[in-house]
């Protein structure tokens, strides 16, 4: 059997309005995690999630205003 039929799908990383952290250390969250940045979409953020985002655990976002979903 091979062994990347038992491989887990990629996690899902949502990122909204990125944090500083994460504009350093993006190159990191490359090889574990999938990542949906809804920052660099064109799409409205709420077009951006029910589009892309049904399956995000995990979001990421800076604490420097509200998230705006309209």
């Amino acid at each position: 059997m091979d062994p990347q039929d038992h491989q887990q799908p990629e996690r899902q990383v949502l990122v909204l309005q990125p944090p500083f952290v994460f504009n350093i250390h993006e190159h990191l969250f490359a090889d574990g995690f999938h990542v949906l940045k809804a920052c660099d979409s064109p799409l409205p953020t709420r077009d951006f999630l029910h589009a892309n985002a049904q399956s995000v655990k995990v979001v990421l976002c800076s604490g420097t205003g509200p998230i705006k979903v309209m």
